[in-house]
């Protein structure tokens, strides 16, 4: 089966990105990158039926190198729209978007303008801090997060992100305080437990402090279990080596084999397509249609069922449909419209418009 290559460049400030797609028949996988000069900035993959035709496969392939260049598209006219508003949730929006594709230069000169005029905003403190850890800046990161922390106390995250930049530093008593801070914000907090268990190893193993070291092994114990009893998928086969060896009262390996795990991406977000579908329309220029809406709700709604719990779930479905109604009502007024232009004396039609109008003022 013949492999099919799409690419595209596309302009965007200063840079130009250039948009790659292509089928691996390997891997059976179809698989979009995109590069700033020359340097890999994300790539993204689908899996495909190896029956198919090699029509079908064309299509398919040049199908979704559409869709991964209108997701480019959508992110840089965003971008053009608000990168010089004041509106605070529309910015911070645009941050989110560049730093969930990577795309963290243009996320942190973003955030450095912003600063500018929201010098005192923890969320974009703890964004510049995460870029740094994601640069493996860690001196850099442990300044924001620090900043963070200090405008906005009561944030799981930030204290956890702080954690995880000290114990890269190996500064493990700064690291279990920021760990314990984050468990004591919100007691379900898997990642903190993991974590702070790792740091109390790290201690014993460097020194750096006498008395945290004492009792490690029951201490790093009830931490790894209670990660374990809020995430049960922590028990790999490096998790249970590591409980062995800590078992075993060698702190050395044990560290070592759940250290690894650390290293591994904390927790997948299932739900990042809710900011895609918000860039996508907020930032279009002719607005999404009523069946992209449609699919988006299919989607939640998809969501909703696997995870019944979730509030914010729930909450976004109901945008969902919000958004829905505000487009069908815009469909509505194109032809109220449509009608003036043929009778200028409508009456029902200009009042109609009116309505639509006060009805979308102010939504999102």
């Amino acid at each position: 089966m013949e492999s099919f290559v799409f690419d595209d460049v596309l302009a965007f400030s200063d840079n130009s990105y250039l948009l790659k797609t292509q089928n691996s028949e390997a891997q059976k996988l179809i698989i979009s990158s995109v590069f700033r000069s020359g340097v890999l900035l994300y790539s993204r993959n689908v899996a495909y039926n190896g029956q198919l035709s090699e029509e079908q496969l064309f299509e398919k392939v040049e199908g979704y190198h559409q869709g991964a260049k209108g997701d480019v598209e959508s992110l840089f006219k965003f971008s053009k729209k608000y990168a010089n508003s004041v509106d605070y949730g529309m910015r911070i929006l645009l941050i989110r978007a560049f730093f969930k594709n990577k795309m963290f230069d243009e996320a942190g000169r973003e955030i450095k303008r912003f600063l500018k005029i929201n010098p005192n905003s923890p969320t974009l403190y703890f964004y510049l801090g995460d870029i740094y850890m994601k640069l493996n800046k860690y001196e850099e990161a442990v300044k924001y997060l620090t900043k963070a922390t200090e405008l906005e106390d009561k944030y799981a995250d930030y204290f956890f992100s702080l954690g995880v930049a000290h114990l890269r530093l190996d500064q493990c008593k700064d690291a279990i305080r920021a760990f314990i801070r984050a468990a004591k914000i919100n007691n379900y907090y898997s990642d903190a437990y993991f974590f702070l268990g790792v740091a109390y190893l790290k201690n014993a193993i460097v020194k750096e402090d006498f008395e945290l070291a004492k009792d490690v092994k029951p201490t790093a114990k009830q931490c790894f279990e209670k990660a374990l009893h809020l995430r049960p998928d922590f028990k790999n086969t490096l998790f249970i080596e590591g409980q062995e060896a800590l078992e075993a009262g060698n702190i050395n390996k044990a560290y070592e084999k759940l250290e690894q795990i650390t290293r591994a991406p904390i927790a997948e977000n299932r739900h990042e397509f809710v900011l895609d579908f918000y860039i996508k329309y907020l930032g279009a220029e002719s607005g999404v249609s009523v069946a992209d809406v449609e699919e988006y709700i299919e989607r939640l709604k998809s969501m909703t069922r696997k995870f019944s719990n979730y509030a914010d779930l729930q909450y976004e479905l109901g945008v969902a449909y919000m958004i829905l109604g505000k487009c069908i009502a815009g469909k509505a007024g194109n032809s109220f419209e449509r009608a003036l232009s043929i009778n200028q004396n409508y009456s029902d039609a200009k009042r109609m418009l009116v309505k639509i109008k006060e009805q979308n003022d102010g939504f999102i």
